[in-house]
């Protein structure tokens, strides 16, 4: 993916937006295959994630279940995400050039999202208080890009 955006907050909003889509995409796809993800697993994958993107591998491997099956999953794409994410930015020279997403401002996403994932999350096992909002968001977002 390509973005051409004049300031940081716009890049932000723009990985926000594809971290979380890949969540909602995969949650989604779980509760068609009679699959319930919960919120306390999808925090711990951007953990992981994040301790990935540091140069620190994954302490526990992923299960054998169905459900760690679509978690896995949304390690793997969002790995993938970042690095299909890059940016154009005039040089001083007034060339365009491309520069791939950085660790810092990908890092700061994943934990900016966890962060709001553990707010969500209600004290009680099984929450999907995150996940039920994401899908909420992600629908009322796909409804203003489509108009």
């Amino acid at each position: 993916m390509l973005y051409k955006y004049p300031s940081h907050d716009s890049i932000i909003e723009v990985v926000h937006y594809a971290i979380e889509r890949i969540i909602a995409k995969e949650d989604k796809r779980a509760r068609a295959a009679g699959v319930s993800l919960t919120d306390s697993p999808v925090i711990s994958v951007l953990a992981k994630v994040i301790n990935t993107a540091e140069g620190q591998p994954p302490k526990t491997p992923f299960g054998d279940s169905p459900r760690d099956g679509f978690l896995k999953a949304i390690y793997e794409r969002l790995l993938a995400e970042r690095g299909r994410l890059h940016f154009e930015f005039e040089d001083e020279a007034g060339q365009t050039q491309r520069e791939p997403m950085d660790t810092t401002t990908w890092v700061a996403c994943l934990r900016r999202i966890a962060d709001s994932a553990r707010l969500r999350k209600a004290p009680v096992t099984g929450s999907r208080g995150y996940l039920d909002f994401l899908e909420e968001w992600m629908g009322e977002v796909d409804l203003r890009l489509t108009k």
